[in-house]
Parts: C-alpha cells; structure tokens; sequence
C-alpha cells in the first residue's frame, strides 16, 4: 500500500489593505451608531431621577417623625430649556419650619445636596446614574397652569407630625393641593426637551408620588 504525503497549506493572512478597510468600517459605523447610543441610554433616566427625588423625599418626611425635628427640601437651579438642577437637604436643630425660615444657615444643616444636568459635576450625583440630559424643568402650585410651570426655588419644609409646609422667604404656609415638581429629559446637554416631563406630587400629609403618564 501507498501513501501520498500531502503539503501543508499555506494560508493567506489579510492584507494591510483589507485590515485598514476593517477599521474605516467600524470607525464609521461607531460615529453614526454613537448619538442613538446616546439617546438610548439616556432615555430612562428622567424616570429614574424622578424616582429617586420621591423616595428621597419621603425618607426625610420619615427621618423628621422619627428624630422629631423639621427637614427642610430646596429644590433649585430649575430651566425649562437646559437640563440643570440642584437638590439640597437641611435638617433643622429644631421642630419649627418657621424658625428655619428667619434664618436657615443658623437654623439648620445640609445633609444632602444632589446635582443633575450641568449641575451634577459640583455635587453629588443621585446614586448609580449619569443625569447630563436630565434637569428640573419648573414646579407647579396648587391650580397652576402645567405647561407654565415656575423656575423660581421651591422650599418645601416636613415637621414632625408628617405634615408638609411651603417656605417662601420669610412665609410658611401649608401645602395646599398638589404641588408637582417637573423632571424633564433632553436630547443634548444643550436642550431641546425630549418628550413630557415626569411628574413628582407633593401634598399636605400623603407621601410624595412619581406621577408618569403624559400631561
């Protein structure tokens, strides 16, 4: 019997030419895929900001039953045409929201401070998310128009027997109705708005709701 001795063959490596062309394509395909990947991954987080803002708010209306002294929330910094924000959480030395009002720098401390949108590089960011395209967009009093909504600060006080005041200034008044805080997504870090805002309600004595269908 014979045997015939087969030659090894000798395989072809890629050119320089084709590994060249390889990398052109995937460059290309990565410069037109990346604003949809951006979107994308952006596109949950105004719920996820929203509701970390109501969980937030309802462990300090808690935390002010429990250690029996007033809490105060500030919500700032707000623009309806880039995202930006600015969260701040004081706990007052005592039960009063009044006597936070005179004075809030002697009559309490922060605690907390949360930044989203341009705001988020200064402060801490809300836990586990980027938040460059989401920002407060305004707030909403009780019988206020929705789709003109305030950007002046919303100060929002909890005292010990879990009811919820208004400080403006000097003036606390009860929160009367539902005030709606606005959390909006964007497209860029430049605006425009990307669909309806989420919606956080706030009311006198019930805990704080994330509110999600459209306006």
């Amino acid at each position: 019997m014979r045997y015939t001795a087969c030659s090894p063959r000798n395989p072809r490596g890629f050119t320089l030419t084709e590994l060249m062309f390889v990398v052109v394509m995937v460059i290309a395909i990565t410069l037109l895929a990346f604003p949809n990947l951006r979107t994308f991954g952006a596109r949950d987080q105004d719920v996820s900001v929203a509701t970390f803002f109501t969980h937030e708010f309802n462990r300090v209306k808690s935390q002010a039953q429990r250690r029996t002294r007033a809490y105060v929330v500030s919500f700032r910094q707000m623009n309806r045409n880039l995202p930006s924000g600015r969260v701040e959480i004081r706990e007052a030395q005592g039960t009063s929201c009044a006597e936070v009002a005179a004075n809030v720098n002697a009559r309490s401390r922060v605690i907390a401070a949360y930044g989203v949108g341009d705001d988020e590089s200064e402060l801490e960011q809300v836990p586990g998310l980027r938040t460059n395209f989401v920002g407060l967009s305004g707030w909403v009093p009780p019988g206020g128009n929705i789709g003109n909504p305030l950007v002046a600060d919303l100060t929002l006080c909890a005292r010990v027997d879990g009811s919820l005041m208004r400080i403006d200034g000097n003036a606390v008044t009860p929160v009367n109705g539902q005030t709606q805080l606005l959390v909006q997504r964007f497209q860029t870090e430049q605006g425009p708005t990307n669909g309806p805002p989420r919606r956080v309600r706030f009311d006198f004595a019930q805990p704080a709701r994330l509110v999600l269908e459209a306006i």
